[in-house]
């Protein structure tokens, strides 16, 4: 019988190989927290820094100790937290990365011998390059691409309610948008990218095995058939799902820019219009 991975799918299969060392990994994932609420607490420190020197004569130790210490604390705890996070990766990442190639190596190794009659041995390589690729990908989008945008948007939200309730709203509005908008879009493009992607592996198997075999190709003087089929398979496979990504990826991309900018025009337009009726104060930030 064919031993199977205990998950069919790579963020399940990734959560098998990182519940054992959990705890680090969560050490990990706290690291974007200050990239979030770095800039709020820098940028209000320089902001009373600024306001220091040009509203007053003299400065005192007891006037500039509130910003100089704001200045300090967002400086020392972003540099905590990374330290943190390379020391929680020191001690699990290496180790996750081993589970994940012995977990892959035992379920590729346990197939049948008629499995191994059926596909070119490149393809197989490549697939088993994919899932350990792909572990690395996820890795990095949950560390840098999801949690550090959340994570800005949530504080920067909050520290809009505090300067305006109705502002924030709108902020909210707008953000709720642009998260369908960027997960509709973004199935679609994940679809096709697994589409490619075996359909990459198929061509690389192809070539894996010519390679393997290249003498007995030079042999049979099938050199250029065997090229003009690899080609083929990229003109007739490959090409038009490559294709299709950049289509949908320039129709989101510029989706999500007109969403943006409509939005940070709203937002100036609606500031002026509350700051005009008196219902907003200056902006802390």
């Amino acid at each position: 019988m064919t031993k199977k991975l205990p998950q069919n799918t790579i963020p399940q299969f990734l959560w098998s190989v990182i519940k054992p060392y959990k705890w680090w990994y969560l050490l990990m994932m706290q690291a974007p927290f200050p990239n979030a609420v770095y800039p709020l607490i820098y940028n209000y420190a320089i902001k009373l820094l600024i306001d220091l020197f040009t509203q007053n004569a003299q400065i005192t130790a007891a006037m500039a100790f509130w910003p100089v210490f704001l200045f300090i604390f967002a400086n020392v705890l972003l540099e905590t937290c990374w330290r943190i996070h390379n020391f929680a990766a020191w001690r699990s990442m290496p180790y996750i990365m081993q589970d994940v190639m012995n977990k892959v190596y035992d379920y590729v190794s346990n197939h049948s011998y008629q499995f191994f009659q059926n596909n070119l041995t490149g393809t197989i390589i490549s697939k088993v390059k994919g899932i350990n690729d792909g572990c690395q990908k996820i890795h990095n989008g949950l560390e840098f691409q999801v949690s550090k945008p959340v994570l800005v948007t949530i504080f920067t939200g909050i520290g809009l309610a505090i300067a305006s309730l109705q502002i924030f709203v709108v902020v909210m509005i707008f953000s709720a948008i642009q998260g369908s908008v960027a997960v509709f879009w973004g199935k679609k493009l994940n679809k096709i990218e697994n589409e490619k992607e075996d359909s990459w592996h198929k061509i690389i198997g192809q070539i894996s095995d010519n390679i393997t075999n290249i003498f007995t190709i030079f042999s049979y003087a099938t050199k250029k058939k065997e090229a003009q089929a690899i080609s083929d398979r990229y003109d007739q496979d490959y090409k038009p799902r490559a294709l299709k990504w950049c289509r949908v990826d320039f129709v989101m991309s510029v989706l999500m820019t007109v969403i943006h900018w409509t939005f940070m025009i709203s937002l100036f337009v609606y500031m002026i219009h509350l700051r005009n009726k008196g219902t907003v104060a200056n902006l802390a930030f």
